[in-house]
């Protein structure tokens, strides 16, 4: 078996596969049960957490891109219902996207293409995040942020060793 092959049989066998196929399938058997859906999803419950990896939960009435990339799904990734995330985008791993309290009915929570979460990265709107956003490890984004932008937390040096003054 060439390289090529292999790489392709590996895919496979990934949790981020399989969060990913379940979304689909579950996305579609949504979308195509119409009116049914609850019974359709109380008969389907069983599959799904068979073929879902524990550690990532994606609700299928969430709208995602084509090219998600999910790095570290053993960390988690919270993906809620009202999300509609753009093409590439990059979960690291422990990010939550998710709603606050002042959303309602109609608010849509809007994540651009090529947005890139870092680990344990936190979303919560109703927000939208326009294009290329790169939101840092351990930030939570509860505001708009426009095209390019980097959401972060303020870090700052408090004591270097060695050093008897304190920065920040």
């Amino acid at each position: 078996m060439n390289e090529r092959s292999w790489r392709w049989l590996t895919c496979w066998l990934r949790p981020q596969f399989w969060a990913v196929a379940s979304y689909r399938v579950e996305r579609a058997v949504h979308l195509a049960s119409g009116p049914t859906w609850p019974i359709v999803r109380l008969a389907s419950r069983p599959l799904f957490g068979v073929i879902r990896p524990g550690t990532v939960d994606i609700d299928c009435r969430a709208q995602l891109g084509p090219g998600l990339m999910i790095a570290h799904p053993a960390l988690g990734v919270v993906v809620s219902c009202h999300a509609s995330i753009g093409a590439r985008a990059m979960l690291t791993g422990g990010n939550c996207i998710g709603v606050t309290q002042r959303f309602q009915a109609g608010d849509r929570l809007r994540i651009g293409d090529d947005v890139n979460l870092g680990a344990n990265a936190v979303v919560l709107g109703p927000i939208s995040l326009g294009d290329r956003v790169s939101v840092g490890a351990g930030a939570v984004a509860t505001r708009d942020a426009p095209d390019d932008a980097v959401v972060r937390l303020p870090a700052s040096t408090v004591h270097i060793r060695g050093e008897d003054s304190e920065r920040h």
